[in-house]
């Protein structure tokens, strides 16, 4: 069992994130000690592990919400537990997609200016176009 302070310090969050974590019903199962703090069990260490993924990938508090509400859904959630992650992952390949093509236009640029570095006309700076 771990403290919110070792929890929080361990994944860089403030404890006031891993208290709206808590209220938001992201991490549900997370006990108490008999003096009413939060004993973090290695079942709610790897939920946290999971919520920085998905948070880090995009994902919105409401969808991770819906996730671990499937997730503990007594129903068979494995079909809508595979369509929100397959949406998320394509969400993520797109945002990839875009940041590639950034990457490409950002490295045109230092190409550039690494053969031009004292050359003053500057054909690629669309505020000085002549």
């Amino acid at each position: 069992m771990a403290t919110i302070d070792k929890v929080a310090k361990q994944f860089e969050l403030s404890i006031p994130t891993l208290h709206y974590y808590e209220r938001a019903g992201l991490l549900p199962t997370i006990l108490r000690n008999a003096a009413g703090h939060r004993d973090y069990g290695e079942k709610d260490i790897e939920w946290i592990q999971l919520i920085q993924c998905f948070r880090r990938s995009g994902m919105s508090i409401s969808e991770i919400k819906k996730y671990v509400e499937l997730c503990r859904s007594e129903e068979d959630t494995v079909d809508q537990r595979y369509e929100l992650l397959l949406a998320q992952k394509n969400r993520v390949l797109k945002q990839m997609d875009v940041y590639q093509n950034n990457l490409k236009v950002i490295q045109r640029k230092i190409d550039y200016y690494a053969k031009k570095k004292d050359e003053k006309h500057d054909p690629l700076n669309p505020v000085k176009k002549k």
